[in-house]
């Protein structure tokens, strides 16, 4: 599923979804919320004790100890990863930047582009050399 959305998007607390998120703005998940699957934001994302995970390690598993949904395939995923080319290795990626607050689970990469790492805050980021 594509959730493609012009204005700010709003996962409200508690709330579990799956897809992969288009947005030209910002992406706010609350306290509690979730998602399968992926975010791409032309602005920032907003995290606030969220879960987000990614289809592929999911599949790769066939599960996933975090997953509030139990075990899930994506078949769609092939496609998505044909449209989105390179950003379909992200599970999170925007231009302006990802900010958590509190601890956020996230499975899967996160990636701001084309400003530096030190738009992302709250996470403990180590440089890979």
């Amino acid at each position: 599923v594509f959730w493609q959305v012009a204005g700010n998007f709003v996962v409200l607390p508690r709330a579990v979804m799956q897809g992969i998120i288009l947005c030209k703005t910002n992406v706010d998940f609350q306290a509690g919320s979730s998602l399968i699957g992926s975010i791409y934001a032309q602005t920032a994302c907003g995290l606030n004790q969220a879960t987000i995970i990614s289809t592929d390690s999911i599949e790769a598993t066939g599960s996933s100890s975090t997953d509030p949904c139990g075990t899930i395939t994506d078949p769609y995923r092939a496609g998505a990863v044909d449209y989105l080319r390179s950003a379909a290795d992200f599970v999170i990626l925007t231009k302006a930047g990802i900010a958590t607050t509190g601890t956020s689970d996230i499975t899967g990469d996160i990636g701001v582009s084309p400003i530096a790492a030190t738009g992302m805050t709250g996470f403990g980021l180590t440089d890979i050399d």
